[in-house]
């Protein structure tokens, strides 16, 4: 006969199960990216004697590449305890949410009926370079060729869309933007 205890000891089970296996996951993720943290270091010999343009050319094929490049002028790479791993670690994983912060697009708040634009996407190209993807949408009233004001820490134009931009409709760009910080880097309908 199945009591209610039976059943109450069976969700526990199996709430621990899953606990242990996204605790494995989670685990496999972390050994991945110290994995790829052991591979900067075998590279970096080659960083130092390239120097970085030839080193980033010839080793572009590597996806995790860049994040080398990161570590490398970071002080903690430098770093000599015994931890080292764990604090390069621990600084990679601060970069990518960074990284991944400056890539999602901030939530605002538009007032009906008016206009504006929006940064829908942020792809990094080079350590001062981004490719902006951004909407620029109308209003209660169409936008014949808006001006877009682009800004960051290093740069500021103006754009000038030259297209209409119908009623209660949006359109996307696309422009190239310099910033040292991508956290920077704003649109603004003039």
């Amino acid at each position: 006969m199945i009591t209610k205890w039976t059943i109450l000891g069976l969700m526990v089970v199996l709430s621990l199960g899953f606990s242990i296996m996204k605790a494995d996951v989670l685990a496999e993720k972390a050994a991945l990216t110290k994995i790829t943290i052991s591979q900067c270091d075998v590279l970096y010999k080659f960083y130092v004697k390239l120097g970085e343009s030839d080193f980033r050319k010839q080793y572009s094929s590597k996806n995790y590449i860049n994040d080398c490049i990161k570590l490398y002028k970071d002080p903690i790479w430098t770093y000599k305890g015994s931890d080292r791993v764990d604090k390069i670690y621990a600084k990679y994983v601060e970069q990518k949410t960074v990284t991944q912060k400056a890539a999602t697009p901030e939530k605002k708040t538009f007032l009906p009926g008016e206009p504006y634009s929006q940064i829908l996407s942020m792809v990094k190209l080079s350590s001062q370079k981004y490719l902006l993807k951004t909407k620029v949408c109308a209003g209660k009233e169409s936008l014949i060729s808006p001006v877009i004001l682009i800004k960051s820490d290093l740069y500021t134009k103006q754009l000038t869309i030259g297209k209409v931009i119908p009623s209660g409709t949006c359109r996307a760009f696309e422009s190239f933007v310099n910033a040292k910080s991508p956290l920077t880097i704003s649109t603004l309908i003039l």
